[in-house]
């Protein structure tokens, strides 16, 4: 039995377990202590392609190992600053971008081809094992990327005829959840809760690589789920207020070794915006 990786954005890891998490429980990974989680808050497909690529760096992918990757919204504009990688989420509804950071340095058509090719790529480097894939946004969210004049509508179609046969295996599907409230409407959120994930882990992800979750996770994983509930105080619709809940049930921090911060040997007390300056305006 090799190791596990889980690849994603706040879907895969969050404030609570997630579907990897309790997919690697299921599996026996977290057992052994052979669960990664290099999921991150706020990224998107270019940044999890690169921590896929990092994540194989660091620790050597073998035959043996099993990558699980959600992939996330093609809205996102990454880039690695102060040894993280921004966890700004989509360009379009975060006020830290504002319409004249848009203008300027976002385009439908790069984020088209910048999308593709972190799939792609990523596929075609580690297709041999990646255990499961699929989307946390719907197919139908990509057509906003197309351009309303004619000259941008060419070449999003010739993009899309060229690109889109090599990432049709996979599954698209809206994880965030609509009536916003999780644990027994304790916390007002969009990202489906514990019990959440345990149906869409037996409903639309385990059967794609025909795995059928055990009793026994199901009932330990309802369990968590419920004591979590009882233990959210009313009326607090905030989901930091699960950061001193959810340890307290896992041992060893077993419930989600995830890797914050890429490139260790990278300070992150950066905060000068000309700590980078180069001679690089000179080509």
């Amino acid at each position: 039995m090799g190791r596990l990786f889980a690849f994603g954005c706040s879907f895969t890891v969050y404030f609570w377990p997630t579907w990897a998490d309790i997919l690697a429980d299921d599996l026996g990974y977290m057992e052994n202590k052979t669960y990664y989680n290099f999921a991150q808050l706020g990224i998107g497909n270019k940044a999890i392609s690169q921590r896929i690529l990092e994540a194989d760096l660091k620790y050597n992918f073998t035959s043996a190992d099993r990558l699980v990757i959600l992939w996330s919204s093609w809205f996102r504009h990454d880039f690695f600053r102060a040894g993280m990688y921004a966890d700004r989420g989509n360009v379009f509804n975060n006020p830290i971008y504002g319409n004249k950071y848009v203008e300027k340095h976002w385009d439908p058509i790069d984020a088209l081809l910048t999308n593709f090719t972190s799939i792609i790529q990523s596929n075609n480097l580690y297709k041999r094992i990646i255990l499961w894939q699929g989307s946390a946004f719907s197919l139908k969210s990509l057509g906003c990327l197309r351009p309303v004049d004619h000259f941008g509508k060419q070449q999003f179609d010739s993009i899309w005829k060229m690109y889109f046969p090599c990432i049709k295996h996979l599954k698209f599907k809206d994880f965030a959840k609509k009536n916003l409230l999780s644990f027994n409407h304790k916390i007002k959120d969009i990202h489906p809760d514990t019990k959440d994930y345990l149906q869409l882990l037996e409903d639309w992800i385990c059967p794609n690589f025909s795995h059928k979750l055990q009793q026994s996770t199901l009932k330990k994983w309802n369990k968590i789920y419920q004591e979590i509930s009882e233990e959210i105080p009313l009326n607090r619709f905030d989901p930091q207020i699960m950061v001193d809940i959810v340890p307290k049930y896992f041992k060893d921090k077993e419930f989600n070794q995830q890797i914050c911060c890429p490139l260790d040997n990278i300070p992150t007390t950066i905060n000068s915006d000309n700590i980078y300056q180069t001679n690089a305006e000179r080509y």
